[in-house]
């Protein structure tokens, strides 16, 4: 049996795109090679990142998890990311997920020597600051910050309905998820198991 030729990289960009659905394949740095992982709802993916993704050839792979289970995607990038380092420990790998439940893997390979972190956001990947608070990302945190903590929505998507009420935007709006992105990158959130927790 032909064994399967990996294209030569020294860095490994693991999605969690149930996770993190912003995704800008025509940025993806040279030397690295991508690896998305797809949730088993998740049937639809835009034609411009399928698009991208053909330009970089054999530098990307889809992963597509079936089982709906709890975290089974999660698994499924573990297990991946394991095998990985097995073959190629030099490499460097990111995961690119809000998911903090990847923090206590990150922090024991790191340990063991391994060139491993976790991002929030693909803008992460070149070292970039976050960018500069908007007035409707003020207006979202200021309102944010007044609400009693135990009443603030405890999941992603009833944050994302909770922002466009307060924007009067439609939930699917780009600037919803670079609001949330943004509380992500300045770890004002953080996310473990799909809850979300409030540093503020």
């Amino acid at each position: 049996m032909a064994v399967k030729e990996e294209p030569k990289s020294d860095a490994l960009l693991l999605v969690d795109y149930e996770n993190v659905q912003a995704l800008d394949l025509s940025s993806i740095p040279d030397g690295m090679r991508v690896r998305i992982f797809v949730g088993s709802n998740q049937t639809r993916i835009p034609i411009s990142m399928v698009q991208n993704a053909q330009r970089l050839g054999s530098r990307v792979e889809w992963i597509r998890c079936e089982n709906a289970a709890p975290n089974a995607l999660d698994f499924m990038i573990a297990c991946s990311l394991g095998r990985e380092i097995e073959r190629s420990p030099k490499v460097a790998y990111t995961i690119l997920s809000k998911d903090h439940g990847f923090d206590p893997l990150v922090k024991h390979l790191t340990a063991e020597g391994v060139t491993c972190r976790r991002i929030n956001s693909q803008t992460e990947l070149r070292g970039s600051a976050p960018p500069n608070d908007t007035p409707e990302f003020q207006k979202v945190f200021d309102t944010l910050k007044k609400s009693q903590k135990n009443a603030r929505p405890r999941k992603r998507e009833t944050l994302a309905k909770h922002i466009a009420n307060i924007l009067h935007k439609p939930v699917d709006s780009a600037e919803i998820g670079d609001i949330i992105d943004l509380l992500f990158r300045k770890e004002l959130i953080t996310e473990a198991a799909g809850a979300v927790t409030y540093a503020f």
